[in-house]
C-alpha cells in the first residue's frame, strides 16, 4: 500500500510532461505534523477538455460524488457538461477524503479557475443529473403511491418547463390522491478515448444541428400543424394549440410555455411562427447544439500517458491516509 503511493509522484510528473495545460492539485493532510504527509486530495482537469467545455458546450454543469469501494474509502467529485448532442461531457474529477463542504468548496474552485467561469455569471450548476434525481425521487415515491395514473401525473408535474403547466398537473395529482400530493411535496422539498469516438461519430452527420437535436426539432415541427398563428408584428405572434392561447415573439426567442428558453430548442408554437414567416426552424436553434460547435467541443485531446516503467522516478515521500473500519467491524 505503501509503495503505491510512492508511484503518486512518478505519475503525476509524467502526467504534466504529456500535459503541460492539465490542472493537478495534490493536497496533503494538513492535521498530519509527521514526516512523510499522508494523502488526502487530488483534483485532475485535462487541458483538452477545459478548452472543449470552455467553446463547445452550453453554460451548464452538473456536479456528483459517489463513494469509493476501497478498504481505504474516500469519495469520487465528478463534474460533467453537456455537449451539442445533448450528450454527456466530462469536464474534472477529484479524490477527496469525503463529501463535505470543504472538500467541495476545493472542487468548485478549482472548476472556477480552469474553466475561467469568473463570478459563475450565466452558468448554471446542477446538483446530481436532473434525470437522475427525477428517478431517485420517483423510485421513493411510487413505492407507497402506486398504478399508471399517479405514475403518469408524477413525470407530467416533473417534466414541466412553467409553473401554469406544474400546478395544472399538480392540481390533478391533489384531486385524484391527496397524499400522493402531498409526498411529492415533501420529497421535493428534501431532496480520452471519448473525445476520439464522439468527433468521428459526428463527422458522419451531414444536418446543421447534432443528430439527437434534430430529432428533437422535428417532433416539435410535428406538433406545429395543430397550431393556429395570428401575427402582432413581423416578430410578435398569438398562438392558440388546443385549449391554450400563447404568445411568441420571435426576435427575443421567447414562448409563453418557456420550453424554448429551457431547453434552446423552438417549441412548436415557434415554429408554427417561424413556418407562417417562410423560415426555417432550424435557424432558430441555439448555436450550442449545432455540428460546428460540437466539433469545437471535442477537437482538444487527451495525451497519451507512458505505462509505469517509464514515469520518472522522482523524491516523492507520500502515505496513504489511515484505514477506515465499518461500523460492526473488527479489522
Amino acid at each position: 500500500m505503501h509503495e503505491h503511493y510512492k508511484k503518486v509522484g512518478g505519475y503525476l510528473e509524467a502526467l504534466k510532461a504529456s500535459s503541460p495545460g492539465t490542472t493537478l492539485d495534490l493536497v496533503t493532510d494538513p492535521t498530519h505534523k509527521k514526516f512523510p504527509p499522508i494523502f488526502q486530495r487530488l483534483c485532475t482537469c485535462f487541458e483538452g477538455l477545459q478548452k472543449g467545455w470552455r467553446v463547445g458546450c452550453r453554460r451548464v454543469i452538473c456536479v456528483d460524488g459517489c463513494f469509493l469501494k476501497t478498504f481505504l474509502r474516500g469519495q469520487l467529485l465528478c463534474a460533467v457538461g453537456r455537449d451539442g448532442n445533448d450528450q454527456m461531457y466530462p469536464i474534472a474529477w477529484a479524490i477527496v477524503e469525503s463529501e463535505n463542504n470543504l472538500s467541495w468548496e476545493w472542487f468548485l474552485l478549482h472548476l472556477q479557475k480552469c474553466l475561467e467561469l469568473g463570478d459563475g455569471n450565466g452558468v448554471a450548476i446542477i446538483s446530481d443529473e436532473h434525470q437522475s434525481l427525477s428517478k431517485h425521487i420517483f423510485a421513493l415515491w411510487h413505492k407507497v403511491y402506486k398504478g399508471d395514473e399517479l405514475k403518469i401525473l408524477f413525470w407530467k408535474i416533473a417534466k414541466a418547463y412553467n409553473m401554469a403547466d406544474f400546478s395544472d398537473a399538480f392540481a390533478e395529482l391533489e384531486k385524484l390522491n391527496p397524499a400522493a400530493a402531498t409526498a411529492f411535496k415533501d420529497i421535493r422539498a428534501a431532496l480520452m478515448q471519448r473525445l476520439v469516438l464522439k468527433r468521428q461519430e459526428m463527422q458522419k452527420a451531414t444536418s446543421k444541428l447534432c443528430p439527437k437535436i434534430q430529432l428533437k426539432l422535428e417532433g416539435e415541427k410535428t406538433k406545429a400543424a395543430n397550431c393556429d398563428v395570428f401575427p402582432s408584428t413581423e416578430t410578435l405572434f398569438n398562438v392558440n394549440y388546443y385549449l391554450d392561447q400563447l404568445v411568441v415573439d420571435l426576435e427575443a426567442m421567447t414562448c409563453t410555455c418557456r420550453k424554448w428558453e429551457m431547453l434552446g430548442i423552438p417549441c412548436c408554437h415557434a415554429i408554427a411562427c417561424i413556418y407562417f414567416l417562410h423560415r426555417e426552424a432550424e435557424d432558430y436553434v441555439d448555436q450550442w447544439y449545432t455540428r460546428d460547435v460540437y466539433h469545437q467541443a471535442y477537437a482538444g485531446s487527451i495525451p497519451p500517458c507512458e505505462g509505469e516503467r517509464h514515469w520518472p522516478r522522482p523524491e516523492f515521500h507520500l502515505d496513504p491516509p489511515p484505514m477506515k473500519i465499518g461500523p460492526g467491524r473488527t479489522g
